[in-house]
Order: C-alpha cells, then sequence, then structure tokens
C-alpha cells in the first residue's frame, strides 16, 4: 500500500520513479470529465511531464535526497563489490526491484555491483547494460542536483568511489586512502 505523498511547491526538487530527476515549474487545473484537476507541471532533463496533485503518492514522487542521505549513498558506493548471483534469472529479478522500488541505496548496491561484474566479465546482457545505464544516469542526477555540482563531476566521483572500492575489495589500499590515511573522507569532500 502506498503512502500519499507530501505536498511540494513550485520549484522543488524531486524524483519520478520513472523519470528521474525534475523541477516544479508550475500547477495547473483543467477540467477533465467536467471536474477541475490539479496537475504538477515537472521539468526533467529529457522532458516535461504533467502529475495531478491529487493521485501523488510517494512510490511516484519524492523529494531529492538531502546531504545526509546522499551522504548514505556514497557509503555504500565507496564499500567493496558484492558478487552478484550467476543464475540471470536472479539478476532479472534483482534489477527489476530495484527499478520498480527506485529507493538509492538499492540503486547505488546495484550500480556498484553491476560495475564490479562488468569489469569482471568484461561485459553485461543487455538487460544489465540497460539497466546499469538507466540507474547510474538517475544517481548522477540526483547527486548533481543534491550537491549542486555538474554531472560531469558527479560522474567524475563515482568513477572515483567504484574503482576505489573494487581496488580495496582485491586487497589493495585505495590511492585517497593512503594518501589522507582517512577512508571516510573519500568522496565526502563535496
Amino acid at each position: 500500500m502506498s503512502q500519499e505523498a507530501e505536498s511540494y511547491e513550485i520549484g522543488d526538487w524531486i524524483v519520478h520513479r520513472h523519470h528521474g530527476v525534475g523541477q516544479i515549474t508550475a500547477t495547473r487545473t483543467s477540467d477533465i470529465s467536467g471536474k477541475p484537476v490539479t496537475y504538477y507541471e515537472i521539468e526533467t532533463v529529457d522532458s516535461t511531464i504533467w502529475i495531478p496533485v491529487d493521485q501523488l503518492t510517494e512510490d511516484v514522487l519524492r523529494p531529492i535526497l538531502t546531504p545526509q542521505e546522499m551522504r548514505e549513498v556514497v557509503s555504500v558506493l565507496q564499500r567493496p563489490p558484492r558478487d552478484m548471483d550467476t543464475r540471470y534469472s536472479a539478476r532479472k529479478l534483482r534489477i527489476y526491484r530495484t527499478q520498480k522500488d527506485g529507493l538509492p541505496v538499492a540503486m547505488a548496491r546495484l550500480v556498484r555491483d553491476m560495475r564490479a561484474r562488468q569489469e569482471k566479465r568484461g561485459r553485461l546482457s543487455n538487460t544489465e547494460q540497460d539497466a546499469l545505464r538507466s540507474l547510474t544516469r538517475k544517481l548522477l542526477q540526483e547527486w548533481a542536483v543534491c550537491k549542486g555540482i555538474s554531472i560531469e563531476m558527479a560522474q567524475e566521483r563515482l568513477n572515483t568511489l567504484l574503482q576505489e572500492a573494487e581496488t580495496e575489495a582485491n586487497g589493495a589500499v585505495p590511492a585517497s586512502v593512503a594518501e589522507t590515511g582517512n577512508e571516510t573522507a573519500v568522496g565526502l569532500q563535496e
């Protein structure tokens, strides 16, 4: 059962489960079957979408992550990757559930694990490639808005975190930890 979403204002940054990060640019009211219906107009990178305010639930729309919540995502990305199930059907189910739920920490775990799998095996299935691309794009967009940085900067930081997590998983000390002596500082100096 889904919870009712909170109320948003023009200018708020949100995350739509399917469309990713967007900003509420207006509210509009239209007559539908003789009844007034109020919509949020949301600008995303790729399009403009309209969501009826009275049908809004948290499983469709949520606020952008807070800096504290983003630190949790970064923490997940810093951890060594876990091996994914060897069965394609199990991996596909994990991808489906993660995309359906849209939880940032679960998305970060899956991106981390799929990137490691790709590094290890050299390639992913088409389904896995598409999911990795989509989930990475959503994480980067939200990271950029949350931290007020460019997508390119977020991509750079993501790549660094994932490379260091993989290095640590292989028994080596990541370069940034060796340089600073402080593993909690990696990727958090935004």
